[in-house]
């Protein structure tokens, strides 16, 4: 019996109305939340407090009631590590395997040159591997995210995606970027940058160029893109990066704590995602996807063995939001 009916129900017997009260309040306890949350956010609010060194990231882990605190190999965590170990159990650590990147998401303008005669494509898609140049000097490889259309000002029509979604960390050095290397098709310049803290950039495409809201599968394969989704733990996902191609698996964790950089220039990410896939450097910026709907972009990775990697996600919803962003009408 509810509270409600215990309200509009005349009274019989007071033993009657004492046993209803007591199952009222029974099920409201039963429905509230873990209590141990409140502590593990706080747990989480300390490590973000503390700091932590490059190849480290945390977050709360609600299914095993701890906080998960990953350290890659490399990571000089001696310092984080004994901090943790003030939490005892309420912190499980998972040391990820990690070795030098092969295929780092910095090029030579060197490399870029020797990347041969450019085919003049005009036609761009999420997956795409893209170069920019400017700004920090030199050059850098990462891959296109999402082809999205701004809402003020509205594109006329017929109304076609006129940004591409981009990491923030190759966003925030680099303000012009191109196909087929650095001497290649010009396809725009940098709109925004959003790192650290978060991880998305925006590149207001160039005149003449193709933006298309579909992710290249490579192949000759693509998928289209019409919506929108959140990076909710366990939604399988697939993604595509310059040097991954198409890979997929699942998200594993969510609103996580992430820091980039090298010692002693640490830039902290905070409400990233990540997912079971194994990526390399030049696929940051990538889509990563559910069937038609857009999750996130791909952020950044721990751990170089795939038999144990972790793909950082910036889910793209505050991305988008932050700079009112949609995709174009079917």
């Amino acid at each position: 019996m509810s509270r409600l009916s215990l309200l509009v129900v005349p009274v019989l017997l007071a033993a009657t109305a004492v046993v209803a009260a007591s199952s009222a309040t029974a099920a409201v306890t039963v429905a509230a939340p873990p209590t141990n949350v409140t502590t593990l956010n706080g747990i989480v609010d300390a490590l973000n407090r503390h700091g932590g060194p490059s190849g480290t990231a945390w977050g709360v882990d609600e299914q095993a009631d701890q906080v998960v605190l990953y350290v890659s190999a490399e990571a000089p965590a001696q310092s984080l590590l004994r901090y943790a170990a003030g939490f005892g159990r309420s912190v499980r650590v998972v040391h990820v395997p990690s070795s030098p990147d092969e295929t780092s998401p910095a090029a030579s303008s060197e490399a870029l040159a020797a990347s041969g005669p450019s085919v003049m494509a005009t036609t761009v898609r999420a997956g795409d591997r893209i170069y920019g140049s400017g700004g920090l000097g030199g050059a850098v490889t990462c891959t296109a995210g999402f082809a999205v259309m701004t809402s003020n000002p509205l594109p006329p029509p017929p109304y076609a995606a006129n940004r591409f979604l981009i990491s923030g960390q190759c966003a925030s050095g680099y303000h012009s970027w191109y196909l087929n290397g650095s001497g290649g098709v010009y396809i725009g310049s940098t709109a925004a940058a959003n790192f650290p803290r978060t991880d998305y950039g925006v590149i207001a495409k160039a005149a003449g160029i193709n933006a298309l809201s579909e992710v290249n599968l490579r192949h000759g394969t693509y998928r289209r893109i019409t919506s929108s989704g959140d990076a909710d733990k366990n939604r399988p996902v697939c993604l595509v990066g310059a040097g991954s191609g198409l890979r997929c698996g699942t998200i594993t964790a969510t609103n996580l704590t992430v820091n980039y950089g090298q010692d002693p220039y640490v830039f902290n990410v905070y409400g990233l995602a990540a997912a079971n896939i194994c990526t390399t450097g030049i696929d940051r910026g990538g889509p990563v996807f559910d069937g038609n709907t857009a999750v996130g972009l791909i952020s950044g990775r721990l751990g170089s063995s795939c038999l144990l990697s972790i793909t950082y996600i910036q889910p793209v919803r505050p991305a988008m939001q932050a700079h009112s962003l949609f995709f174009p009408p079917q």
